[in-house]
C-alpha cells in the first residue's frame, strides 16, 4: 500500500463486507500511530508489525466472526 496513514479511509470504503481477511503490506508507520486510528468496523483491532515511515510493516483484520488471537513466537532466538 505504500504508506497506509492517508489511505486507510479509501481502503476501508473499498474492501468493507467484501472480504474476510484483510492484510496490508508496506504500512509504514510506527507505535507512534494508534490502534485506534486503523479500526473497522465488523472487524477485530488490527494485528500489527509496525516498521517506521522508510518501509516495512504489515497489518492485517480479520472480521470478528472470526475468533482469533496474537501468538508470540520468537523465532531469531
Amino acid at each position: 500500500i505504500n504508506s497506509v496513514e492517508r489511505k486507510f479511509e479509501s481502503l476501508v470504503s473499498l474492501l468493507k463486507n467484501k472480504v474476510d481477511i484483510i492484510m496490508i503490506s508496506e504500512c509504514k508507520i510506527d507505535d507512534s500511530f494508534p490502534m485506534s486510528q486503523f479500526q473497522i468496523d465488523g472487524y477485530h483491532s488490527p494485528f500489527r508489525l509496525d516498521r517506521n515511515s522508510h518501509g516495512g510493516g504489515i497489518m492485517i483484520f480479520f472480521p470478528d466472526y472470526i475468533p482469533c488471537k496474537k501468538i508470540e513466537v520468537d523465532c531469531f532466538k
